[in-house]
């Protein structure tokens, strides 16, 4: 655990300089309009903390870290794993404050102070602030879905390479537009899984009831974790066969 949290610090002194500007702008930008206008807006934080995450294969690249990754004591799966948990702690870290926010957001709902609250704008504002529920849901949904993204990348970046880029993401917004095209299908036709289940009604519930929306996203997060450390272990497993 102790070589995993020094690969994390590493990570994290090493994306610092590129993501901490950017990341703060992000931020201010996004608090601003949750607590006045749109709680739902805090949720996008999440895109200001992937400059933590995405420069590291460039500056491996170019710093030539594999050489380092060679001489210091810590095996191949720990610098591995840690890489793929500092993904999540990364994302996890932002979710947390994107959730306290959003708490005090709704509690003190500053859009009151706002002038023309009678105004059709102020009317969904107003709306917006009373569905703490749905600020939550899209602030778990955009967490897991970035996250798991992003550590998808990782693993197949550092397995086929970064010059493979650009056919890595084709292939894989292919794949994601079969399966979705499949599902709509099934939808449409009655055979899917949220009418076979009467998961629609459950996802009603997620938009307005904190009671469902919670275990969703603490189900989510664990989701988000397991996948990461798969993934992690996977292009462990790949890189040292290579390394052999």
């Amino acid at each position: 655990m102790r070589d995993t949290l020094i690969i994390m610090r590493f990570d994290l002194l090493t994306a610092s300089p590129f993501a901490v500007r950017g990341f703060i702008l992000v931020a201010m930008l996004c608090v601003w309009m949750g607590l006045f206008y749109a709680p739902i807006t805090l949720a996008f934080i999440v895109f200001g903390a992937l400059p933590f995450v995405l420069p590291l294969n460039g500056v491996a690249d170019r710093s030539d870290f594999a050489k380092l990754y060679g001489v210091i004591p810590i095996s191949r799966r720990n610098i591995t794993r840690g890489r793929f948990i500092y993904i999540f702690a990364v994302f996890f870290l932002t979710e947390l404050a994107e959730i306290a926010f959003a708490v005090i957001s709704h509690t003190l709902n500053l859009s009151r102070l706002l002038p023309d609250r009678n105004s059709a704008l102020m009317e969904y504002v107003k709306y917006a602030f009373e569905k703490e529920a749905t600020t939550l849901l899209v602030v778990f949904v955009l967490f897991t879905a970035v996250c798991i993204f992003v550590a998808y990348m990782e693993m197949m970046v550092q397995i086929f390479g970064a010059e493979n880029l650009f056919r890595i993401m084709t292939a894989s917004v292919l794949v994601a537009l079969g399966v979705f095209a499949a599902y709509c299908m099934c939808e449409m036709t009655g055979h899917g899984i949220v009418y076979s289940f009467g998961i629609n009604y459950y996802i009603v519930n997620l938009l307005d009831y904190l009671e469902y929306t919670i275990p969703f996203g603490i189900a989510l997060n664990i989701i988000a974790l397991v996948l990461c450390l798969v993934f992690g272990r996977i292009t462990a497993r790949r890189l040292s066969k290579r390394e052999l």
